[in-house]
This record gives structure tokens, sequence and C-alpha cells, in this order.
């Protein structure tokens, strides 16, 4: 929505959907077992700064909103993508299917926001994340071998993307 109300110029909603998004980081950052903390810290304070500048007008390129956004929505991606990690190694499938499926959907806007999409593979690994995630919360049959590959895969997708942001 920060992207819609800033291209039609209205400052004062992007400003407020922006600094809605750092407070979600925020919340994220104040998660007891959050491993990726500084991460989405870093991202917040940066949405913050770019909401305030939004608001002055010094802003003056969607560019600046949609790295702004691919930072937060990869700080996001590498927070749930260890949190699925760390449900894997405590065989706690349930979560671990909701973690991937969070990193997957973070990884997919990222790439949605940057100039570097995913190519078909990637796309393959965050469809592929998806599908094993709602498995493993629905019950459904899956192996250790499959969950172990979805995490390895995601995460060389997740850190490609942000090499070449």
């Amino acid at each position: 929505m920060a992207s819609r109300y800033f291209a039609r110029g209205d400052r004062t909603h992007a400003a407020a959907e922006i600094r809605a998004g750092a407070a979600f980081l925020k919340l994220e950052a104040g998660r007891h077992d959050a491993t990726n903390k500084t991460g989405l810290e870093d991202a917040a304070k940066h949405l913050d700064d770019l909401a305030a500048g939004v608001t002055k007008g010094t802003v003056k390129s969607p560019k600046e909103l949609n790295d702004a956004f691919v930072r937060a929505d990869l700080a996001l991606a590498r927070h749930y993508h260890q949190m699925a990690e760390a449900s894997a190694a405590q065989n706690e499938h349930e979560k671990t299917g909701y973690w991937l499926e969070g990193a997957a959907d973070s990884l997919d806007d990222g790439a949605e926001w940057s100039v570097h999409k995913l190519a078909a593979g990637g796309k393959a690994v965050v469809n592929g994340a998806r599908s094993l995630g709602a498995k493993l919360e629905s019950g459904a049959e899956w192996t250790g071998d499959e969950v172990k590959k979805a995490l390895k895969d995601l995460g060389s997708e997740i850190e490609s993307l942000g090499s070449r942001t």
C-alpha cells in the first residue's frame, strides 16, 4: 500500500504504511527466540528513516521504497528460515512448516520488489517450500530428507537474492 500511496503523491499515508511495516519487523525482532534480531532491527530502522524521508518529501524515487522493502523482506526471510531450522532440529514439525511457508513468502515478496527476480529454479524452490510447509502443518506424509533439502535450497535462494541486492 505504501508504494501505491507514494505513487499517488500521498506522502502521509505512504509513511504510515511504511511505519506499520517497521512495527511488524520490530515485533518479530522482539520474539524471545528471534534468531535474526539485528537484521530485523536494522531493517525496521531503515523503514522508519524512509518513512521520515517520505513525510518530509526528501524521498523522490519509488526505487528508494523498493530497495527498503527488499531489505525488509530479506530480513524476514532469513528470520523465518532460521526459525524453521530451529523448529526442525526440535522435531516441531507443524512449526517447521509454518516457518518454511513464511520464509518462502518473504523471499518471494522480496524478489518482487527487487530488480533481480527469482529464476525458474528459485520459483521452484519457493513453491516447493510452500508445499512442504503445508504438508508439515497438516500432518501429511513427508521425509526428513525433504525438510533438509528444502531448508538448504531456500537458504541458498535467500542468500543469492541478498547478494544481488
